[in-house]
């Protein structure tokens, strides 16, 4: 399999007028920001486990039913991000004809999907980052949520590519996986190593992507381990 590195596209530029939220999106997203700050907050003073779904719908102002309406767990709460990513690669419509192809329009959603696009956003990126660190819980529920899009992302391939064959797809979905991950590591490293958190994210994940097709390339085929041990 030859995968290609995927080019992250620029961003469109500002909405247009068909594409401005309604009253309604606006209400939603805000409720929606206020559940995820408030679980940010008390997972930051109480920690995870010592937190409830009601406290976190108590400070953000809601019901409980409405935080539900929402966010299926506490832990969901604190990554919205997880959430989205998974929908934008179920929702998107594949245009390419080769997996690498696919893999670069794949990759471009997950950037966008993930990208912090205010200095708020990076302030609540780095919070979350602190959080996976010493929460285990929370790192587990990442964890899951970074197997269910490499499956998603599978199916996706699948159905678009349907004469690759299965373990082309499989290797596809965690090749994608890894370079995501790299990316936003290697973007994280770079704003702690210089201190310019206006810095993009898209270059370090172009970095992550040719470094993942590097080395790839470089082992080639795997000798045999037939009489080894």
């Amino acid at each position: 399999m030859r995968t290609e590195v995927p080019a992250v596209r620029d961003d469109p530029g500002a909405p247009s007028l068909e594409s401005t939220p309604s009253l309604r999106e606006r209400h939603r997203h805000d409720t929606r920001r206020r559940i995820h700050l408030a679980a940010l907050e008390l997972f930051s003073t109480k920690g995870v486990r010592e937190t409830t779904s009601q406290e976190i719908a108590d400070l953000a102002g809601v019901s409980q039913r409405t935080y539900f309406r929402y966010f299926a767990t506490k832990e969901e709460a604190a990554l919205p991000k997880q959430i989205d990513v998974l929908r934008a690669v179920e929702d998107m419509e594949l245009t390419a004809t080769t997996i690498g192809g696919a893999l670069r329009e794949i990759a471009t959603v997950l950037l966008t999907a993930t990208r912090p696009e205010t200095g708020v956003e990076l302030s609540q990126h780095q919070s979350i980052m602190e959080l996976l660190l010493r929460e285990p819980q929370l790192e587990a529920v990442r964890a899951a949520h970074e197997r269910e899009l490499a499956t998603a992302i599978s199916a996706k391939l699948a159905s678009q590519l349907p004469g690759e064959s299965p373990i082309a797809i499989r290797a596809a979905g965690e090749i994608t996986i890894a370079a995501w991950r790299t990316g936003w590591a290697q973007w994280e490293a770079d704003i702690a190593a210089d201190g310019d958190a206006t810095r993009s994210a898209d270059a370090a994940h172009q970095r992550a992507w040719r470094a993942l097709v590097a080395i790839v390339g470089e082992v080639g085929e795997l000798d045999s381990a037939e009489g080894v041990g």
